[in-house]
């Protein structure tokens, strides 16, 4: 190989290899703009863990149902202790009022609960309602 040949063959190696550098690198996959985020993906709970959430809503709302019972009751209670010893009947009546009205939130709370699960679990039964205190 004689010495013009040696250079001619430097030069085009030389010429060639930032062409074959650019040639074996990878596309680059066009970036998303900045103000959009990656879409997440949905995956629909499978039926058992649907069942689980709504064994869970159903004994959330049991729960609270039975705690509204017990606090009505030691309403009703103290309301009945304080009607059995007042004579005066203007405190007769504004407690017998004031019973009324808590009996009504009561029920409301209660209703509340049922309705909420039932928003949550639609075309499945309500859990039972709790017992209403409403003696004397």
């Amino acid at each position: 190989m004689t010495n013009s040949s040696r250079k001619k063959f430097l030069f085009l190696l030389a010429a060639a290899l930032p062409a074959l550098a650019l040639a074996q690198t990878q596309p680059q996959q066009p970036s998303r703009p900045a103000g959009q985020p990656q879409r997440p993906v949905y995956r629909a709970p499978s039926s058992a863990q649907q069942d689980w959430q709504r064994a869970v809503d159903r004994s959330r709302v049991q729960s609270q149902q039975r705690q509204n019972a017990v606090q009505q009751q030691l309403q009703q209670d103290n309301v009945n202790r304080q009607m059995n010893a007042t004579t005066d009947p203007a405190l007769r009546s504004q407690l017998d009022n004031a019973n009324r009205t808590q009996q009504n939130l009561y029920r409301s709370k209660q209703d509340d609960e049922v309705k909420r699960y039932n928003d949550r679990h639609p075309g499945q039964p309500p859990p039972p309602a709790g017992t209403s205190s409403t003696g004397r």
